[in-house]
């Protein structure tokens, strides 16, 4: 095997783009499983007049909207090969990320002061598996975003030398 496909490749023997793929579908998915999830629950909602409760999902569902937009430029972005179409996701991950530790460290907390030990022991290990999935896909994207800054700047210079040469 040559150097530049060992530098492509990951521990597991898979390239860096069918990582972005197969993260970038699994979010899409999820994403448009909360969406129909959080319409759903919306429109369940009778009130004539909106409660805390309904702003609290509209809000919840809005940030889930922007966050399955972000997700298809990524896949766009792995397909065209942009590297500034991934910058919504990562910010995006990124986000959930921090979010989802204060999170996950609220309801620890919160389960041990009421005495749900074992209720907390599973919501850490589900919790730590789902942040670290996370965590793994901001990684593989981090690596695609410096693959394709490094294939940019070799096309760059190639059309620069092609410029060079026609005159």
């Amino acid at each position: 095997m040559n150097t530049e496909l060992l530098r492509q490749r990951i521990n597991f023997g898979c390239h860096l783009t069918s990582f972005g793929y197969i993260f970038g579908w699994i979010g899409a998915i999820g994403r448009t499983v909360l969406v129909v999830f959080f319409i759903t629950t919306i429109s369940n909602l009778t009130e004539d007049d909106p409660s805390i409760y309904s702003m609290i999902l509209a809000s919840i569902l809005t940030l889930v909207l922007l966050s399955l937009i972000a997700n298809l430029v990524f896949i766009l972005g792995i397909c065209k090969k942009k590297k500034n179409f991934m910058l919504p996701y990562m910010a995006v991950v990124s986000l959930e990320v921090s979010v989802g530790f204060v999170a996950v460290a609220g309801l620890f907390a919160l389960f041990l002061r009421a005495s749900l030990t074992v209720l907390a022991i599973y919501l850490l290990c589900i919790s730590l598996l789902f942040l670290s999935a996370h965590c793994f896909s901001f990684f593989i994207t981090i690596l695609l975003f410096k693959k394709y800054a490094k294939e940019g700047k070799n096309d760059l210079m190639i059309q620069m030398t092609n410029f060079v040469i026609i005159e």
